[in-house]
């Protein structure tokens, strides 16, 4: 699962805050955020909810990842995706 959130406050996620009840998923969850905006913001969330998530914080990017730093984008997806 590829995590793509945007600049959206926790508050606006559905189950932002993930119940202990809830089964955390088991796939593996990759979340990019940008160095100069949500960096690694998500990773105790993902914590939360995935058993086997994976934070990625492109440098010299902002909102924009894939625009502002694509081979870092890329080399990411293609290490996860493999």
């Amino acid at each position: 699962m590829l995590a793509c959130l945007g600049s959206l406050p926790s508050r606006l996620i559905p189950n932002a805050a993930a119940p202990a009840s809830r089964e955390k998923l088991k796939i593996p969850v990759l979340f990019f955020g940008g160095e100069t905006s949500l960096g690694n913001a998500f990773e105790d969330y993902l914590g939360q909810v995935a058993t086997n998530a994976t934070t990625v914080v492109v440098p010299d990017s902002g909102h924009w990842m894939p625009e502002e730093n694509p081979a870092f984008v890329v080399e990411k997806l293609t290490s996860f995706m493999s």
